[in-house]
C-alpha cells in the first residue's frame, strides 16, 4: 500500500526564510501513519537531514520539511512516498531533476519498531534510542547514534561520526572524527576509517582481539583491556 502525503495531516505551514540576503522557502507538514508492531523502517531522502526517535505510542509520526531556494511553487516538486508493511519504506523523490529542492524527515516511532537503512545527502543523520541493525549513509553531514540497541554501520564525508551505547561494526568518513564503542566483533571484522580526523574507540574488555586502526592526519585512541595486540599507524588513500 503506497501513500504520498496521506493519512491525517496534523499541521502544515509554508515559510519564507531569509538567510544572508537569499530567500529560502520552507514547507513543514506533520503526518500520522499506522505502522505494524515490531516492524522495520527504512528512510531515503536527499538534500536534508534525518532524525529518528521513539515514543510510547502505536503510530508513526512523520514531519516532512521541504526546502527550495527558488520559489514556493517549487516545493511541490518533492514527493514523499510511504510503502507500509513489516518493512515500511519512506522515500523522498525529486519530481523535476532540475529542481533546487530538498527534504528533511523527522520520525517518531513506537517502541519496538526497528530501523534498517537510512540514506540522505547533504544532511546530518541523528538517531536517539530504539534498536535494529542500522546501515546509514550520508554526505556532507554528521552522523550520531545515542542509546541505540543494535549494530551500526555508517558512512559519510566531511562529517563526524559519534556512536554511543551501540555496537559499531563499520565507520568511514573524511575530514571528520570517529567516536564509538565496539561490543562484539563479526566474522567480517570491524573497520574504522577516516582522513584528517581522530579515531577514539572504546572496546568491551571481555573481547580478546588483535586490533589494527589507522588514520591520516589524526590521532588514534583505544580504551579497553585484554587485547593480545594493538597496532596503530597511518595510511594513504582508500
Amino acid at each position: 500500500m503506497k501513500n504520498a502525503f496521506s493519512i491525517a495531516s496534523i499541521c502544515s505551514a509554508v515559510l519564507l526564510v531569509l538567510l544572508t540576503g537569499c530567500a529560502r522557502y520552507v514547507s513543514v507538514i506533520t503526518e500520522t501513519h499506522p505502522i505494524p508492531a515490531n516492524s522495520t523502517v527504512t528512510v531515503t531522502t536527499f538534500n536534508g537531514s534525518i532524525l529518528v526517535e521513539w515514543y510510547d505510542g502505536t503510530e508513526m509520526l512523520l514531519e516532512i520539511t521541504r526546502t527550495s531556494s527558488r520559489s514556493e511553487e517549487e516545493l511541490e516538486k518533492v514527493e514523499v512516498e510511504i510503502t507500509s508493511g513489516m518493512i515500511t519504506r519512506i522515500e523522498a523523490h525529486r519530481l523535476d531533476r532540475y529542481a533546487s529542492v530538498g527534504a528533511s524527515l523527522k520520525l517518531s516511532l513506537p517502541y519496538g519498531t526497528e530501523i534498517g537503512e537510512l540514506h540522505t545527502s547533504n544532511g546530518s543523520i541523528a538517531v536517539a534510542g530504539g534498536g535494529g541493525s542500522a546501515q546509514v549513509h550520508t554526505s556532507n553531514g554528521n552522523i550520531s547514534f545515542a542509546d541505540f540497541s543494535g549494530s551500526v554501520s555508517v558512512e559519510t564525508s566531511n562529517g563526524n561520526i559519534s556512536v554511543s551505547g551501540s555496537n559499531l561494526v563499520y565507520a568511514a568518513t573524511s575530514n571528520g572524527s570517529i567516536t564509538g564503542e565496539i561490543m562484539s566483533i563479526t566474522p567480517q571484522g570491524v573497520t574504522l576509517r577516516t582522513s584528517n580526523g581522530a579515531i577514539n574507540v572504546e572496546i568491551d574488555s571481555r573481547l580478546n582481539a588483535d586490533l589494527e586502526i589507522s588514520t591520516s592526519n589524526g590521532s588514534v585512541s583505544v580504551s579497553g583491556e585484554s587485547f593480545s595486540d594493538v597496532r596503530t599507524g597511518f595510511w594513504g588513500a582508500w
